[in-house]
């Protein structure tokens, strides 16, 4: 966005000097450096609430999967001086009214005069979501502790049946399938992923995904995924926690320290600015 309103201005500025002498730049690099942090703290894509036209598949079959309308970017100055609370939940984030073309937040709870205000940035968000994505820390003892990764990072198709029921997968949500773990385990959603890629061709044939299935069979796969939301087989779910197992244990060797490494560095720095303070 920034590069277009450059182009969009420079034009402009090359005539500047022979009709108005500026005392100052009108683009300078403190001007773009502002532009830049409001478009990229204080925009959002918000969900217009219209179902999509494109594909039409009934995805009640396929776990926690939820439907999502075409978006539009707004600008939403107030929206940074907020904090996330994950008690907020969905009733508490913003909203765009396509009627009053704006961009509209309700409370999820009543508020005293003069108590802080909080929003929900999202769903499901974990600690390293918020820090990395919206500089913050979430209030709330909900909070979701939570990794995730690309499931294609892990997970290598069994064979080719599998391999087109994930490319369908792919279409059918908009994006690669997810690798997502919370302290609870892996949810409905990434088990059904992962049976799809090490379930066996009479598994897959068994729950649906037919010879000849193609990436492109969308309304197929949400059918099948639902029935892959359970467990097909010992022998699958066997190679399910396998590779799960090795997932957990990649994702902590990436780690420079353990998490109880890292909490005895910190206590030592606390001990060492005390003694330093007294």
């Amino acid at each position: 966005m920034c590069f277009c309103l450059c182009c969009c201005v420079m034009p402009a500025l090359t005539l500047a000097p022979s009709r108005i002498a500026l005392q100052t730049p009108l683009v300078t690099a403190s001007s773009v450096a502002w532009a830049a942090a409001v478009l990229l703290g204080r925009s959002f894509q918000l969900d217009m609430g219209e179902p999509e036209l494109s594909l039409q598949p009934d995805m009640s079959f396929y776990g926690s999967w939820q439907a999502h309308g075409p978006s539009v970017l707004a600008l939403v100055p107030w929206a940074d001086m907020l904090r996330h609370s994950s008690e907020a939940g969905e009733a508490a984030m913003l909203a765009y009214d396509a009627g009053a073309r704006a961009a509209l937040l309700a409370a999820h709870r009543p508020y005293a005069p003069g108590a802080e205000v909080f929003d929900s940035h999202g769903p499901g968000l974990s600690w390293a979501d918020l820090v990395m994505d919206h500089g913050c820390i979430g209030e709330g003892s909900s909070d979701n502790p939570r990794y995730d990764a690309l499931l294609s990072q892990h997970l290598q198709p069994r064979g080719s049946r599998n391999a087109a029921l994930l490319e369908a997968l792919t279409t059918l949500t908009g994006g690669p399938a997810a690798l997502v773990l919370t302290p609870s385990g892996p949810d409905v959603t990434c088990l059904a992923a992962l049976r799809a890629g090490l379930a066996s061709d009479a598994e897959l044939i068994k729950a649906g995904w037919r010879s000849g299935s193609k990436g492109s069979d969308v309304e197929l796969c949400a059918r099948v995924m639902g029935r892959l939301s359970v467990p097909v087989s010992l022998a699958t779910e066997r190679r399910v926690l396998q590779l799960l197992d090795q997932a957990v244990q990649a994702c902590l060797a990436a780690y420079p320290a353990s998490l109880e490494a890292d909490r005895q560095e910190l206590q030592q720095l606390v001990q060492q600015q005390q003694q330093q303070q007294q």
